[in-house]
């Protein structure tokens, strides 16, 4: 099932286009299993109709903490996390959800390629992220930021790390992304639509080259069979971009 373009639209007339996250919590670390360590959350209970089956839809996570709404055929930002490579913040906003456990839920996501037979998943991870009533939005919760933009959605890794014959940057991909059972991973609800990872001119998770090469070190390591070495910071001033293989 596609990403409802009305509901999409909804979300982006709520905040203006993109939207502004809660402000930075310090209520304890980044949620990395079930002791993360958040007293600050009293449960918000259920949002949503409690009649109808979860529901979400798409976001992409700025480096920022802020959020933007995902049409079907959007170009995504791609950006570099601390682990290496690049990666699309692929999360979610939800509803007919419970919140407990300060709103801990299970969050996947995929990408899948659209040329091959049975749209494959070529990449893939999930998480736990905490959620909050959108304070704007009644029914609907939206990610929890705390510490930084990384914990609030997958960090769906796009390229920069395992080879794959296709390019990510510039090539038509599919996203989706599932609401998940934290304990069976039953999933609960899941949305799908196509977009077109594109390297960002700026990348402020990029320090291991200077601002001027950013661009370069990207579309060298989203560019189909990638080995590693090939992006060293040497020998970008050298890349020379091949043609856009996307088949």
């Amino acid at each position: 099932m596609y990403l409802s373009r009305l509901g999409v639209l909804a979300a982006v007339a709520s905040c203006g286009g993109t939207c502004e996250a809660p402000p930075p919590s310090d209520a304890g670390p980044a949620d990395s299993g079930p002791d993360s360590g958040l007293t600050d959350c009293p449960d918000a209970g259920f949002l949503g109709d409690p009649d109808s089956p979860p529901d979400l839809e798409i976001i992409a996570v700025q480096p920022d903490g802020s959020f933007v709404p995902i049409l079907d055929g959007d170009e995504v930002g791609l950006h570099t996390p601390f682990q290496g490579g690049k990666v699309i913040l692929a999360g979610a906003l939800l509803t007919n959800v419970e919140l407990v456990d300060c709103g801990r839920l299970r969050v996947g996501a995929l990408l899948r390629d659209p040329t091959q037979p049975g749209e494959p998943a070529v990449y893939n991870e999930e998480r736990h992220v905490r959620y909050e009533p959108m304070p704007d939005r009644p029914g609907w919760a939206v990610p929890r930021l705390i510490n930084d933009e990384r914990n609030m959605a997958p960090n769906l890794e796009s390229c920069g790390l395992d080879p794959y014959p296709r390019d990510t940057d510039g090539c038509e991909w599919i996203l989706e992304v599932r609401l998940e059972d934290s304990r069976t991973r039953e999933i609960l609800a899941s949305e799908r639509l196509r977009i077109m990872p594109i390297c960002p001119e700026d990348d402020p998770g990029d320090t291991d080259v200077p601002p001027e090469l950013e661009l370069e070190q990207c579309t060298c390591q989203c560019a189909a069979n990638y080995t590693g070495g090939r992006c060293d910071k040497a020998d970008l001033p050298k890349w020379i971009d091949p043609p856009l293989d996307c088949e």
